[in-house]
């Protein structure tokens, strides 16, 4: 007897895929039940930047995001669009931008609904902005107005609620840089108290911001940040280190080879071999703990890493290089310039190398062990900008080996100690002036160097020339200060370290939150489907669109203010 045909019951298979959905959550309450009882985090990163733009704050990010990795820590990043789904196994969402024509690679990015809708969905236990500016100021902006869901705003929610604060949510900001000095760098001076007050506005809604060096947390306290943190950084000495030296490089810069200087035995014919003690091989030239290998005395080479932009002050170091050039006499041998990284200032500087003279070698971006060997293989590390708040590449510069030349500015100073692991420029000393018999503010370096024309930046050229000089025409000097840089330079200095003092930074976000505010209910959705669980439709569309279209109408004014005249 034939068997009846099967008839199709959709009840059967909603049932059937429901209760599979169950079951998965339950596995899921339990894994997250498990995460909080091993105190794993969950963190939201919002940054400006990321890669595979490489510059110090990417770097940063990437080497926190692979300790998060490391520890258990979960993270997805919302960010510009990468061309990638996940860095180390963190998804990241991005979103398009305009390009800034003042500042080729950066972006003025625009606040995607899906942003606000992962951050409300995961639940995380923090949420981290990276130099929050443009589209962290969106992403803070429709937390504080309850975009995001009530976890993340003040009590009362709504448009009316902006400039409120978040109500003591778990909220953390990290400052990477001095966006508002590059104001007056880039010829508009009066942005720079506006970008000041903006930016510590914003930093102001987060429970705590993070800096990098002790000299950068003085200037932060002293334009009105509070609970400021410092969260430093480390470096990789098995990369960087004086023994990545290259001869092969140095003699592809230009650097002739010394001849080698060899030892012949003497003859013994005199002796008779029958009767003469048998000796052991002269044993290996070995160097003493914490030595140097042996560096020649013959031409100094003299090294930049980092990108070639104004904001570095590289045309201080083009003009004191050629002015130390021709102060150099006849017996004292003629260094080499070299500069590894790239930027919108490459051909204006090598335009000016060749004005001056200077045979400089512009080797472009280079990473990893190429980048590390040219350290290893310059002799003395120069580095005159004032900008930084930290300066990765003179810590790396230290752990090759090499004394720094730097100006005494934030950042730099933290790093480099005057007269025995480099030099530092003083700030140019002028007269005091008094106006209506009041004393003026105290000196800057971005107001003193800008225009190039000006008397400062000329007495900044020659002292930075005499500066170079010492460490040229001082093989002995070089010597100690780089036993220094790679010993006392770099102790404790390690990147496990450093990318563990921002969770301790998220960790005491997250006790000051509770204190503050009853705990949040969680039901966060997991990580590796938060690509797929976030295609729904957000409420707040309308309000949204709203916020995009005045972030639209403030980026056209951003590229037409980025697109004017700089002083150079």
């Amino acid at each position: 007897m034939p068997s009846s045909p099967t008839v199709f019951d959709p009840e059967h298979f909603d049932n059937a895929e429901r209760e599979v959905r169950r079951q998965r959550q339950l596995a899921y309450e339990q894994a997250e039940a498990d995460r909080l009882a091993n105190g794993k985090l969950r963190i939201a990163i919002v940054t400006e930047n990321l890669m595979p733009k490489v510059d110090g704050v990417t770097r940063t990010l990437a080497r926190l995001l692979a300790h998060l990795k490391e520890q258990g820590h979960e993270a997805v990043v919302l960010g510009p669009k990468s061309g990638m789904s996940h860095y180390e196994t963190h998804p990241l969402i991005g979103t398009a931008g305009i390009p800034l024509v003042v500042y080729p690679g950066l972006k003025l990015n625009f606040l995607r609904p899906f942003f606000l809708s992962t951050i409300s969905k995961i639940n995380p236990d923090v949420v981290h902005f990276v130099d929050p500016i443009w589209l962290g100021a969106q992403v803070l902006m429709a937390m504080e107005v309850g975009w995001c869901g009530s976890d993340w705003s003040g009590e009362d929610a709504g448009l009316a609620s902006l400039g409120t604060g978040l109500g003591g949510a778990p909220v953390v900001a990290s400052y990477h840089t001095n966006l508002p000095t590059y104001a007056t760098l880039f010829g508009i001076a009066w942005l720079e108290p506006i970008m000041w007050k903006f930016t510590r506005w914003l930093h102001a809604k987060t429970l705590l911001t993070a800096c990098p060096s002790p000299s950068t947390a003085t200037m932060l306290e002293g334009q009105g940040f509070k609970n400021v943190r410092l969260w430093q950084r480390g470096v990789d000495q098995q990369l960087f280190n004086p023994y990545r030296r290259s001869e092969k490089l140095r003699e592809r810069w230009g650097v002739q080879p010394s001849p080698k200087k060899t030892q012949s035995a003497s003859p013994l014919a005199h002796l008779d071999p029958a009767a003469a003690m048998l000796t052991p091989p002269p044993s290996p030239d070995l160097l003493p703990v914490g030595s140097l290998p042996p560096k020649r005395t013959d031409t100094p080479v003299v090294l930049y890493v980092g990108r070639v932009s104004w904001e570095k002050n590289l045309l201080l170091l083009v003009r004191s290089f050629g002015l130390m050039l021709e102060s150099l006499s006849a017996q004292d041998a003629k260094p080499i310039l070299i500069l590894v990284g790239d930027g919108p200032a490459r051909q204006p500087l090598e335009e000016e190398c060749k004005r001056l003279g200077i045979d400089a070698v512009f080797m472009g971006h280079i990473t990893g062990v190429r980048l590390a060997e040219c350290y290893a293989s310059a002799d003395i590390f120069a580095f005159p900008s004032f900008t930084e708040t930290f300066g990765q590449v003179v810590l790396e510069a230290l752990a090759s080996g090499l004394p720094v030349v730097g100006l005494d500015a934030e950042g730099t100073r933290d790093l480099v100690v005057h007269e025995r692991t480099g030099l530092l420029l003083p700030m140019p000393t002028q007269s005091p002036s008094l106006v209506s018999g009041e004393p003026q503010p105290a000196p800057e370096w971005r107001t003193l160097l800008t225009p190039p024309t000006s008397v400062a930046f000329t007495q900044s050229v020659t002292t930075y020339a005499s500066l170079l000089k010492q460490l040229v025409t001082s093989p002995r000097k070089r010597e100690e200060m780089a036993r220094r840089a790679s010993t006392e330079g770099v102790r404790g200095r390690t990147w496990p370290d450093a990318m563990e003092a921002m969770v301790q930074c998220y960790r005491e976000a997250i006790r000051v939150s509770r204190a503050q505010r009853p705990p949040k209910q969680r039901n966060p959705v997991p990580l590796p489907d938060v690509h797929e669980s976030l295609r729904k439709r957000n409420p707040r569309s309308r309000e949204l669109g709203v916020l995009l279209l005045i972030c639209f109408i403030s980026s056209v004014i951003g590229v037409w203010v980025s697109s004017g005249p700089m002083r150079r």
